[in-house]
């Protein structure tokens, strides 16, 4: 009996001691994969997909040959595949092969410019040229018994195919042969993967796999959990990411590409990531799809920059029931000196027909008392930026769908939004750079015209020449100066601060919360904190110095705030309607005066009955301050526009039934456009019109109200 009860106690005793260790070790297991690096990126450019016809994509590839973005969607949810060029500038269809649609494991081999892909039993090597598909080889994969293909990427250097198999999880290594078949599958390799690792729960799968040339690992994501995790290729895990703040809806792949900055370096690798969207039969619910571009190596502000404080003097709405018509997304402002009040353009209002009253360009002053409309469809439906050219009252506008900016003559009449205004736009491609890189906000000063650009993370400026004009033959070399290095990946605002001859720029990024003055040779000088403001996207748009709305004798920052978006981006609502402006300082308030308040004179009482006549209360004389001598506004001298002898000559023509003949003689000048109001009066072919100088400026301002 003795015998069997210490036999039992030991057994119980080695039991709890197994126990025991292997508590230890998983819990040491668990420690290790807890501690995984959390990599930092950064969120920069986004393509809508649903802008060239592709609602809900399901997959995607980038082909490095031809430098596109091939997009699809299901089988069941069918459309035309697209081919995205230039990082969402145009696209083109394409052609695909039958039972591509329900792949979602598919790349392109930079070797050969096939795209490889996985169905349910092959491996299919396809060419696709001019956007037409060709089957070059299949290949039967059944014998490697992958369950789910949720992922394919391709290494351009050691030719390796890795398969992602959800089910395992695991990733199938096969390689590509000299002759581009596929070797002998029975030799293939297998990356087994670790569920603990990767935060995988019951239920929930990896999706998607991409190669990182530069660091030699792949990606992937773990959709439920919204984190995606670098692997080596011994399956261990390196670093994660937790996206979870892009607020994607449903996340379909990934891959590496180039920066989309056309100013970076051509090995400089983005990670993209395709967002599905949500279908729904609500169109409050309903998101279209996106592909958003990660930078894994995110910059911040100079190390040792200080950021100064920034004061919040107030903020005013653009929407409903204030602003009628409202601007539900306004993206550009600018100040007129000529009404002493802000000009600002609205990109998207005419996409919501819900608000949309023909009008996109709004009036307003600075406490945000609207006091005019006007519209400026006739000649670009986005406009992103506005400027004013204060020395011939002409107005500038951005369109960063297209990649333009227009020049506004007022006509004869000198008078904005009248019938005979006309448009001059000429197409930034090949001008700022290769695809016209991405025209946001606009600043004018000193003769300069500047322009944010976007994404890229960078502005230019260029003079407008002896002529002040816009696109002639005189004007000057564009500058560009890089921004993403310095902090600032997506300068959506710009300014011009004639004080000290720089500008003041913002970027939308959500990280990027601070304003920055810059000299023109892109030298950052100084910074200040916006992050009252918000980290949301969106939240700082274009920028304008004006006079204070409380304290005209102060100039501050105006900020315009486009919010959530009607139909991409975070939780898009069609009917949103938070548009807004900021009025900021960058110096201190004044001290409140101190309010003096008179002490009562004391009443005293010499018996019960009987109390003494108050002594006299002395009210204070108030002392006569004489009122601040007005200061008259100073008349801009008169100065003559150049007569219009230079070659090319910028042809205004006012008339819709004119015939554009163009008389520019530089054919080395991108095309230029010329557009008119639908009401405009033909006027033979007209060169450049003196403009009264500023201080003789009229403004017709047509206001609906309802």
């Amino acid at each position: 009996m003795r015998i069997a009860t210490s036999y039992h106690q030991k057994t119980c005793r080695f039991a709890l001691s197994l126990g025991l260790l292997t508590g230890v070790l998983l819990a040491i297991q668990s420690i290790a994969w807890a501690a995984v690096e959390s990599r930092p990126f950064k969120a920069l450019q986004t393509i809508y997909t649903g802008e060239f016809g592709v609602d809900f994509p399901a997959g995607f590839a980038y082909n490095p040959t031809s430098g596109e973005f091939l997009v699809w969607q299901t089988a069941s949810n069918p459309s035309v595949p697209m081919r995205i060029k230039g990082y969402g500038t145009s696209a083109e269809t394409a052609d695909l092969p039958m039972g591509f649609a329900d792949s979602s494991a598919a790349a392109f081999n930079a070797a050969t410019g096939e795209l490889v892909w996985v169905d349910g039993y092959s491996l299919q090597q396809t060419l696709i040229f001019n956007g037409l598909s060709n089957v070059i080889q299949a290949h039967d994969i059944r014998s490697l018994a992958i369950e789910t293909p949720t992922g394919l990427a391709l290494n351009p250097v050691s030719s390796a195919i890795y398969i992602l198999d959800a089910q395992g999880p695991r990733i199938h290594v096969l390689k590509f042969g000299p002759d581009g078949s596929v070797n002998d599958l029975a030799a293939h390799d297998i990356i087994s993967l670790r569920k603990g690792a990767l935060g995988i729960s019951a239920g929930q799968e990896l999706k998607a796999l991409a190669f990182n040339p530069t660091a030699n690992s792949l990606f992937t994501v773990n959709t439920a959990q919204q984190v995606i995790y670098e692997i080596s290729p011994d399956g261990d895990v390196l670093s994660s990411m937790e996206i979870s703040s892009l607020g994607l809806a449903n996340i379909q792949g990934l891959n590496f590409a180039p920066s989309s900055d056309q100013t970076d370096d051509p090995a400089e690798q983005s990670l993209f990531v395709l967002d599905g969207g949500a279908e729904n039969t609500s169109p409050a619910l309903q998101r279209s799809g996106q592909i958003v571009e990660l930078t894994l190596t995110p910059t911040a502000l100079p190390p040792g920059t200080t950021l100064q404080d920034a004061y919040l003097i107030r903020t005013f709405t653009t929407g409903l029931p204030g602003w009628n018509p409202n601007s539900p997304d306004p993206a550009g402002i600018e100040y007129w000196p000529a009404t002493s009040g802000l000009v600002i353009s609205d990109s998207e209002v005419d996409e919501m027909p819900v608000y949309y009253q023909d009008v996109n360009v709004f009036f307003t002053n600075p406490s945000g008392v609207q006091n005019g409309t006007c519209d400026t469809t006739y000649f670009s439906t986005e406009p992103s930026g506005i400027a004013l050219n204060t020395a011939n009252g002409r107005l500038f506008f951005s369109n960063d769908d297209v990649a333009k900016v227009s020049e506004i003559n007022f006509g004869p009449d000198g008078i904005y939004c009248t019938g005979d205004d006309s448009a001059f736009t000429k197409d930034m491609a090949g001008y700022l750079s290769a695809d016209g890189s991405d025209p946001e906000d606009l600043a004018y000063g000193d003769n300069m015209l500047f322009i944010a650009g976007g994404g890229d993370g960078e502005f230019f400026w260029f003079s407008l020449g002896p002529d002040g004009l816009f696109g002639t033959a005189d004007d000057g070399p564009v500058n560009q100066h890089d921004t993403d290095a310095l902090g600032f990946s997506d300068v959506e605002g710009i300014t011009y601060n004639d004080a000290n001859g720089t500008v003041f720029i913002i970027s939308t990024a959500a990280a990027d919360h601070y304003l920055g003055e810059f000299s023109l040779s892109g030298e950052l000088l100084n910074a200040w904190d916006l992050s009252f403001m918000g980290t949301a996207a969106n939240i700082r748009s274009g920028l304008t110095l004006a006079p204070g709305s409380l304290a005209p004798e102060e100039t501050h920052i105006y900020i315009v705030s486009r919010g959530i978006d009607n139909d991409y981006g975070v939780n898009p609502d069609p009917n949103e309607d938070d548009g807004k402006v900021w009025e900021i300082s960058l110096a201190p308030p004044p001290a409140p005066t101190p309010t003096l308040t008179d002490t009562p004179t004391a009443t005293y009482t010499f018996t019960p009955t009987e109390t003494a006549t108050p002594t006299d209360i002395l009210t204070p004389t108030q002392i006569d301050t004489a009122l601040p001598t007005d200061t008259s506004t100073p008349t801009q001298t008169d100065t003559a526009v150049p007569t219009d002898t230079l070659t090319p000559t910028q042809t205004e023509t006012v008339a819709p039934t004119d015939t554009l003949t163009p008389t520019l003689a530089d054919t080395a000048t991108p095309t230029e456009t010329l557009t008119s109001l639908p009401t405009e009066t033909a006027v033979p072919t007209a060169t450049h019109t003196a403009t009264p100088p500023p201080s003789e400026f009229s403004i017709y301002l047509p206001v609906i109200f309802n």
